[in-house]
């Protein structure tokens, strides 16, 4: 025995336990603790591992793969000093019966093949629906953890499992260098310390395989199983005479690989540490998730690569394996119809509950659910408006209309105002009639036998109702004539008849406005209108489309630049304007035969404005054209006429000035002027 930190612990122990030491601050802690603390703590790491382990079959029944993958990534919490043998590490299975055996009821040691990872085993182990257990599991490194204690019953070899001890095995049967040494020797003291225990004998008599045993259908621990190695380790251990009674110093198995890939394996003076690999990239086992990185000796931090969402809220959304899972669920819902209530997930469906009541309590119209609110709808057809003294009511505009009063006749025609009781719908008797007030269509006689006589038969009337023309008297009655006809022409009105006479009350309806250009009429305050067809025909070269008689009609050119040196057109939306040689018209008034030089209009021949009139004085404006001033007149002309009154117009040294001619020279205006000379020169000569 020696002594750690105050706890007494054998010497083998305490090899074992340096074998799984991890590196902890020490130095943090006080010199009185730090053994414990570093035996304690160091140990916990290395067994941390996750998921479960199938009881060795026939290598036909290994662990399931899923469970196996996601073991090689997780982490256990240690319990070391738990354990019933020292050197191991607890973690409880919950696949046991509870016992109380001891010596003389524990006979066998069982050994047996994991066919799966020590990880593993050690999650399937602690699945309930597994079902299945064993004492102790040893990985192929040589760490051992117990799982369920000695004196109770582990699960693992059937009938068998009363008076057996199981101890699991990390590997596979098939695997021929599945048994390594430091499991081995391992496995060894643990069956030595068990051997000691309960008072067996270090052979096949107490200690077998699992194939070995009655009733069994597994071949574990198959042939590449040392036997005599082992046996002969355990016996050696029992006397105390061989390497396996316990080591010398400690020393490191031939891998120190704890399982954990987010932890750094080493072996440090014979002994095994670990310690945490925080930022190494990692995987979590789970295909749903990406750019996992260890922290704390756990592959944490994956985010989730893969969207499952269905948009179903009657489905629980999740991913497995890499595969998008949808787990229907039974949950209130929104069927998306507002006029059901209490919707209900089925069967992954969104289930509409019962249907929305709409019952305003009036026979005169139907009631329906739309949109989640009662819209009730106005209905033709007999009702009855609660007065036993009609009779052949009827539904108008929603409400029940009073129908014909009941008949209270008393067969003489001489009598009036037989009445209905409204209590009991019984007539009462009338009164004597006053054929005076019955209209113009009467006499003021009653005859006993036919009534009131009749008068003015053919001649018009008025029976009060104002949706009725044309009434004349007949019979003694003023007969109703024909309707009114209360259309107005506008179809954006309802038409109809009252006691006020006709009503045209505009509607919102879809309408026709007459316009072929126009889609989508529709009713506006009594007005039709519609929405203009748009004409654009797509060419970026026209413009100013416009609709006729419902058709579009081409649009402009773009690129006219207004010259007409130039011949323009557009292609893809892009002007060109290719000079032409051709005539042209260059706005000057005093020129003709113009043409076009290059982009230009050349000013071509100046015109003639010489009207051949010597009294005028000829000149061209190229905004008026050819323009005739009167006031010059030829020296010849001017001598002829030397003297004149102040008033005869003509100057001595020629023609007085006159105002200037607003219009072109013309023979007649020449002519016109030379005769007014000619005259006042003839009669000065006669003075």
């Amino acid at each position: 025995m020696v002594r750690i930190g105050g706890l007494k612990v054998p010497v083998v122990w305490l090899g074992r336990l340096n074998r799984c030491e991890i590196i902890v601050n020490s130095d943090s802690l006080p010199a009185s603790r730090r053994s414990v603390v570093s035996i304690r703590i160091v140990q916990s790491t290395l067994l941390c591992l996750l998921i479960g382990c199938a009881d060795a079959h026939d290598g036909h029944h290994h662990i399931p793969p899923e469970v196996e993958r996601q073991a090689q990534n997780l982490v256990f919490p240690l319990a070391l000093g738990q354990a019933d043998y020292g050197p191991a590490n607890w973690i409880k299975s919950p696949n046991y019966s509870t016992s109380n055996r001891g010596k003389g009821k524990i006979t066998t040691v069982v050994v047996h093949t994991v066919q799966g990872s020590y990880n593993g085993c050690i999650s399937w182990f602690q699945n309930p629906s597994a079902k299945v257990s064993a004492h102790y599991v040893i990985s192929k490194s040589g760490q051992v953890t117990q799982m369920v204690k000695e004196k109770d019953v582990a699960w693992h070899v059937g009938s068998q499992n009363g008076y057996t001890v199981g101890i699991e095995h990390e590997g596979w049967v098939s695997d021929a260098n599945w048994a390594t040494p430091a499991m081995v020797t391992a496995s060894a003291k643990l069956t030595c310390y068990l051997v000691k225990k309960y008072g067996l004998t270090a052979t096949k008599t107490h200690i077998k395989g699992h194939v070995e045993l009655p009733k069994q259908t597994h071949t574990d621990p198959g042939k590449y199983w040392p036997w005599e190695s082992y046996l002969n380790q355990v016996s050696a251990c029992v006397k105390g005479t061989g390497g396996s009674s316990g080591p010398v110093g400690p020393t490191c198995p031939s891998s120190c690989d704890d399982g954990n890939a987010c932890t750094d394996d080493t072996c440090v003076s014979g002994i095994c540490k670990s310690t945490y690999a925080n930022g190494k990239v990692c995987w979590d086992g789970d295909a749903c998730t990406a750019g996992e990185s260890c922290k704390q000796g756990k592959c944490v931090g994956g985010a989730i690569v893969k969207n499952c969402d269905d948009n179903n809220p009657c489905t629980v959304d999740g991913c497995s394996s890499g595969a998008c899972t949808h787990q229907a669920k039974s949950l209130p819902c929104d069927d998306g119809d507002p006029c059901t209530l209490k919707d209900l997930c089925k069967s992954g469906s969104c289930i509409g509950g019962t249907t929305k009541i709409c019952n305003d309590g009036n026979p005169c119209t139907e009631d329906a659910c739309v949109g989640g609110q009662c819209v009730t709808t106005a209905t033709t057809g007999g009702c009855d408006d609660g007065d036993p003294c009609t009779v052949k009511d009827s539904c108008k505009g929603g409400q029940c209309t009073s129908g014909v009063g009941t008949n209270c006749d008393d067969g003489d025609p001489c009598t009036v105002g037989e009445q209905c009781d409204k209590k009991s719908g019984q007539c009462t008797s009338g009164l004597k009639a006053d054929c005076t007030e019955q209209g113009p269509c009467v006499t003021g006689v009653c005859d006993p036998k036919t009534g009131c006589l009749p008068a003015n038969d053919g001649q018009s009337c008025d029976d009060g109702d104002p949706c009725t023309q044309a009434t004349r008297c007949k019979a003694g009655q003023c007969d109703g004539g024909s309707k009114v006809d209360c259309n107005d022409g506008n179809p954006c009105t309802h038409d109809s008849c009252n006691v006020k006479g006709c009503l045209n009350l505009p509607h919102a309806q879809p309408c026709d406005d007459g316009q072929a250009c126009t889609l989508a009429d529709i009713c506006v305050g009594s007005v039709c209108k519609g929405q203009l067809i748009s004409c654009d025909d797509g060419d970026p070269c026209t413009t100013a489309q416009v609709c006729v008689q419902g058709q579009c009609t081409a649009g402009k050119g773009v690129c006219d630049d207004g010259n007409d040196c130039t011949r323009d057109h557009c292609t893809a939306g892009q002007c060109n304007h290719k000079p032409l040689v051709s005539d042209c018209d260059d706005s000057d008034q005093c020129t003709i035969q113009s043409y076009c030089k290059g982009e230009l209009c050349q000013g071509g021949v100046p015109i003639d404005c010489d009207d051949g009139d010597p009294c005028t004085s000829d000149r061209c404006v190229s905004t008026r054209g050819c323009l005739h001033d009167i006031g010059a007149c030829a020296a010849d002309a001017a001598k002829s006429v030397k003297t004149s009154s102040a008033n005869d117009g003509v100057g001595s040294g020629g023609c007085a000035a006159r105002p200037r001619s607003t219009a072109p020279a013309s023979p007649l205006n020449f002519a016109l002027w030379a005769c007014v000379a000619a005259l006042i020169v003839r009669r000065r000569r006669r003075i």
